[in-house]
């Protein structure tokens, strides 16, 4: 025969469950809220005079490095791709940059 019966009620950490379990509901719907929406797609705008040059030096397919085009006065634009530093171009600082020298260390 039972005396007495103590009841103890759940086990404790069912309930740290059951606060985890919500936790990770509300983080998942936050993370589904705060979702950036996919860019739209381009959509090319009508070629123009200024764009077709570009658009053919970029067909040749993407280059790695800086573009550094080279013109000698009454002759055509020499492009070189730089892909380590450093360049070692002396100019001064004014736009266009016309470079003057070039350091014995340069690429």
């Amino acid at each position: 025969p039972t005396i007495a019966v103590i009841d103890m009620g759940p086990p404790w950490w069912l309930l740290l469950l059951g606060f985890l379990l919500a936790l990770c509901c509300m983080m998942c719907c936050l993370f589904k809220i705060m979702q950036k929406s996919p860019p739209p797609p381009f959509v090319p705008d009508e070629e123009d005079e200024v764009m077709r040059p570009l658009k053919k030096r970029l067909d040749d397919g993407p280059r790695r490095g800086l573009r550094l085009d080279f013109q000698k006065e009454g002759q055509e634009i020499h492009t070189v791709w730089a892909q380590f530093r450093p360049l070692g171009i002396h100019h001064d600082n004014k736009a266009p940059l016309v470079a003057h020298d070039f350091t014995i260390n340069s690429y």
